[in-house]
């Protein structure tokens, strides 16, 4: 059976509850200034093509909206009838298909790794958007950590192990975060391109 990221995020929520003592139910309302939590770092995200939906090659690419939105291949991220995984995504042209219907847009913290992807960079408020999707005031959004997506990746059945390691290993220099869903324009800015 395949692993979801509804199974990582519930993983994550029961491994916090476990930490604060709560195991087996209880609030889910958890202090998040703790120190392996960075609230004041953004992440960051690069872009040759901010507005446009595809990739000079046609492989389908996150892209701002005219709203300013920052909208993911595609939000339902179904591909050949089954959800695109997290390796899929990762694997990027190596799996075109599955990549131009992925739910998922790249970042990393580590300003450094956006130019190696494009012209432009895109910073994201990831401690706002936290907040936002903590609160309710954002729905049908998802971050997953550097940490939850190598965990996807090792426990995806879908894909061999030569090519499961190399996603791996990607995610890994990258330190990369995946945000699954549509992300609203009051949480990311474009910074000036430099030359």
């Amino acid at each position: 059976m395949e692993t979801t990221v509804g199974d990582v995020v519930k993983s994550a929520k029961d491994t916090m509850m476990k930490a604060v003592g709560r195991e087996g139910g209880g609030s889910t309302s958890i202090d998040f200034k703790a120190k392996s939590i960075n609230k004041s770092k953004n992440l960051y995200r690069g872009d040759s093509l901010l507005h446009s939906s595809k990739r000079p090659n046609g492989i389908g690419k996150p892209y701002i909206s005219s709203s300013g939105n920052l909208v993911p291949a595609s939000k339902d991220g179904l591909y050949k009838g089954r959800q695109v995984t997290v390796t899929e995504h990762i694997l990027g042209g190596y799996r075109k298909g599955a990549k131009s219907n992925s739910p998922y847009i790249s970042f990393t913290n580590n300003k450094f790794v956006v130019k190696s992807y494009g012209d432009n960079s895109i910073e994201l408020n990831i401690a706002a958007l936290r907040k936002a999707i903590r609160s309710g005031d954002v729905k049908d959004i998802v971050v997953l950590s550097p940490k939850q997506v190598q965990k996807l990746i090792e426990r995806d059945r879908m894909t061999s192990d030569f090519w499961k390691k190399r996603a791996y290993n990607w995610t890994k220099r990258d330190r990369e975060y995946l945000i699954k869903g549509e992300i609203p324009s009051r949480f990311i800015k474009i910074l000036p391109k430099k030359e």
